[in-house]
């Protein structure tokens, strides 16, 4: 019974509406800048879409509010930002192609490289490429809940059906248990720098520089540790190149 209710809890949190009237001003002011007939109003209305957008974010982020804050950085020119927003929506929307093409055209801008193609084993574990984290959550919510059902009716009639379907249930509960402690506890937590960074050999600017031209703005890398209270990131490039930057220059993709 309690597996139950935190699966609804989680259903209803994770697909909770927006404050329509501030959704409907954003679209509006979306619209607006789409159709400016100058640069001056075009900016204005994108920047007033942006500001409701980023509103609704405090309530409850969703992919589709990500996306459209991405698009609308986009819009504005900002590239990394647009990136980050639209790798943040990307984790809630895996099989959404649109996120994913809007995704590379902004590296493009950047003349960034694609994102390598993660490890099968990774993809296997995680379910990254075709469910996002809410989801694999609410299945292992809906599965664990029918694995109590199916014990309880064993323990009430011992049939030998209850046995298997308890063993198959079982299976899939450990399976999804496992990708979602991954993802909780190992995986590495990546970001996305939304300026260009300098990278320091410790967490200092008085250290030298790991490389002497800075990272791209743009660039998604992985978050090894963190010094002097979170104020400086310890992080592993797409180059295999490890390093030290302040915690400023980057944006965390929350897993």
């Amino acid at each position: 019974m309690q597996s139950l209710l935190l699966f609804i809890l989680a259903f209803q949190f994770f697909n909770s509406d927006p404050p329509q009237d501030l959704l409907q001003k954003a679209q509006s002011a979306y619209r607006q800048g789409e159709q400016a007939q100058n640069i001056a109003a075009r900016k204005e209305a994108f920047n007033n879409a942006l500001s409701a957008y980023l509103e609704l974010e405090k309530e409850n982020g969703s992919g589709r509010l990500f996306y459209n804050i991405g698009n609308t950085y986009f819009q504005l020119g900002e590239y990394p930002l647009a990136i980050y927003y639209y790798y943040r929506a990307e984790q809630l929307l895996p099989r959404v192609e649109d996120v994913k093409d809007n995704l590379q055209i902004a590296k493009a801008k950047l003349s960034l490289p694609p994102d390598k193609s993660q490890e099968v084993w990774k993809e296997i574990v995680t379910l990254h490429p075709w469910l996002s984290l809410p989801e694999r959550f609410l299945l292992f919510a809906l599965f664990f809940a029918l694995l109590i059902v199916l014990l309880s009716l064993y323990i009430w009639k011992p049939l030998p059906l209850w046995t298997f379907l308890a063993v198959i249930i079982g299976c899939v509960v450990l399976y999804l248990g496992s990708g979602l402690f991954y993802t909780r506890y190992i995986e590495p937590v990546q970001g996305v720098l939304i300026k260009a960074a300098p990278l320091f050999r410790d967490a200092g600017e008085q250290y030298a520089r790991v490389i002497e031209k800075p990272l791209p703005a743009g660039l998604k890398v992985e978050v090894l540790d963190q010094r002097e209270n979170g104020t400086w990131l310890k992080i592993l490039d797409p180059q295999a190149e490890i390093g030290f930057l302040p915690h400023s220059y980057i944006r965390l993709l929350e897993n």
